[in-house]
């Protein structure tokens, strides 16, 4: 999709703070836990008290990096922030088996066609053959 095909406004995705909520929730895990394994996996020193701004509707000017979502989604095991951001973009996620079938299915579709191709041309040869055969007698 172009900018032109977007709303203004549309991209600001403001529910990201709802999302972090959620999968630290559905993760089992404390914000503590999580934020020792996003440092962890980061490098870089992220708190308790950094999850809970980022998460908090009362700080709207926290927010989240986008640099931590990788540990974020690793941490939590979730994968609410790429299908935020995929769906914004209109596209989708798919997994590595659904690829493999995807691309299977092309293949097939470019042997059908290549099989009708090859059809074509050699109802064309037995018809030039039909046609020298005419042209000989």
């Amino acid at each position: 999709m172009t900018t032109n095909e977007y709303r203004p406004g549309t991209l600001r995705l403001s529910e990201i703070p709802d999302c972090l909520n959620k999968a630290i929730v559905e993760s089992g895990k404390t914000r503590w836990h999580i934020a020792a394994e996003m440092s962890q996996l980061t490098g870089e020193h992220v708190t308790k008290m950094m999850l809970d701004a980022w998460t908090a509707p009362s700080k709207p000017k926290a927010r989240f990096p986008f640099e931590f979502a990788a540990a974020f989604q690793v941490a939590t095991n979730s994968r609410c922030l790429e299908e935020i951001l995929v769906t914004a973009c209109g596209r989708t996620i798919m997994e590595p088996a659904q690829v493999l079938e995807a691309t299977l299915g092309q293949l097939q579709c470019q042997e059908e066609r290549i099989k009708r191709q090859k059809e074509a041309i050699l109802a064309q040869m037995g018809g030039e053959d039909k046609k020298n055969d005419t042209r000989k007698k």
